[in-house]
């Protein structure tokens, strides 16, 4: 292969992950809009839903057409039921939390709250695994320190322009927290995934989960709603129907394409473009203000995040982060002890 050939594959790869983490960090920008029109989380997510189902479906239907010795392996009752509970934490809930957050903060603070989900990993893994140094403490290598402390500055930081003046739904710290839930849920999925993903496949459990997310999703609007509530303007389903394709089923094989041509560690690098892109486009759209304290948490949240991608710890069993939304928040995804070489994506969030 002649160098032409590859740097021309490098510079698709680039434009690939740049591409998905722009579309994947435009979702939330998209659904501020449709809050203007009055449409509630609950039915705008139910509305995404019923458009993005058949993708969700197509994995499962793929397999049926495979030869019998190449069909992954069956689902047992076990599998299902943990499947039912990764789909109802990791997705529903995430979702429901951010999409609900994301009415009392402004859209680049909300990513920039998802875009630390890679530390919680890096928490979670080393208090759930019960990994131990010598001393007995909980695991937490020291290079994931500085990356830690530079992310919840930058959110503190980002909280205290949006507080003091910047522009989002008025109650940004009931709304951070919401938000953080979301990367909370998320993160323990995360963790909680890698076996079933070695055994299903990314792509087949990411929609096994979303099935049971949409799912989740339906039950809750009808108990909470009327079928009336889906008569929503033409607006906002035009923006349900564009960011269920485009804000992310399209950015998942573009995310997953320019893993392939660079590597994750190139990738998360790049993909860092994604909340300065929902800053940009927030204020283009929304008219949201971005003040000094927001830039300045903005540049600790990304480079702690980025910082921690970066970070080389012991070698260790990796844990592939699910291909439905990574990532959203354009971070990288994290196994136990660090990155992981494979995309990451959020689903419905």
């Amino acid at each position: 292969m002649s160098s032409e050939s590859e740097s021309r594959k490098v510079k698709l790869g680039i434009l690939a992950v740049v591409a998905a983490s722009i579309l994947f960090s435009a979702k939330s920008v998209f659904f501020k809009l449709c809050y203007r029109y009055g449409t509630p989380p609950v039915v705008l997510q139910t509305m995404r839903g019923m458009f993005s189902l058949p993708f969700y479906l197509l994995p499962f239907l793929v397999q049926r057409f495979r030869a019998p010795g190449l069909r992954p392996a069956a689902m047992t009752g076990k599998d299902m039921l943990i499947i039912a509970w990764l789909g109802f934490s990791g997705y529903y809930l995430a979702s429901i939390f951010d999409m609900v957050g994301l009415q009392y903060v402004s859209a680049g603070t909300e990513r920039l709250v998802l875009y630390v989900y890679p530390t919680l990993v890096v928490l979670f893994s080393a208090w759930i695994f019960r990994k131990r140094n010598p001393k007995g403490s909980a695991a937490i290598p020291r290079s994931m320190i500085a990356p830690l402390l530079l992310s919840y500055a930058g959110i503190a930081l980002s909280f205290g322009g949006e507080a003091g003046g910047g522009s989002g739904g008025g109650r940004p710290i009931y709304g951070g927290i919401l938000v953080f839930l979301s990367a909370v849920f998320y993160a323990l999925f995360l963790v909680g995934q890698g076996r079933m993903i070695h055994r299903f496949g990314p792509q087949r459990l990411a929609a096994g989960c979303m099935m049971v997310s949409s799912v989740c999703v339906f039950i809750q609007f009808l108990a909470c709603y009327p079928w009336g509530a889906l008569a929503q303007p033409a607006g906002v389903y035009w923006i349900a129907g564009f960011t269920s394709v485009f804000c992310n089923v399209v950015p998942i094989y573009l995310y997953g394409y320019g893993v392939h041509r660079v590597g994750a560690g190139k990738a998360a690098v790049v993909s860092s473009v994604g909340p300065v892109s929902t800053m940009v486009l927030a204020g283009f759209l929304l008219g949201e203000r971005t003040g000094i304290l927001q830039l300045a948490g903005l540049g600790l949240v990304v480079a702690g995040t980025l910082k921690l991608g970066m970070a080389r710890p012991k070698p260790a069993p990796v844990q592939t982060a699910a291909v439905s939304s990574p990532a959203a928040a354009g971070a990288p995804p994290v196994s136990e002890s660090g990155p992981v070489t494979a995309t990451g994506a959020r689903g419905l969030t």
